[in-house]
């Protein structure tokens, strides 16, 4: 089952399976640890509309929605 990194439950954990967005986006993201078959865990979304806040590996980030939004992942167990 697919849906976008900003839809994934709170505690939910996916496998990044499409990055729609630009090419220096997708380097960016890139550098956060953001690759294709990477697993990424959400752990918080702020409120109104603010950032989430997303592990991948040991490391935690901020991510704005909207970047979220062009991250399609496949829910994982």
């Amino acid at each position: 089952m697919g849906t976008t990194l900003d839809r994934l439950p709170i505690g939910g954990l996916g496998v990044i399976r499409q990055l729609t967005m630009n090419e220096e986006l997708k380097q960016r993201a890139a550098a956060f640890g953001l690759r294709l078959g990477g697993k990424v865990k959400l752990l918080r979304r702020a409120p109104f509309g603010g950032p989430l806040v997303v592990a991948i590996g040991g490391t935690e980030l901020l991510l704005r929605r909207a970047l979220a939004r062009g991250i399609a992942v496949e829910l994982a167990a």
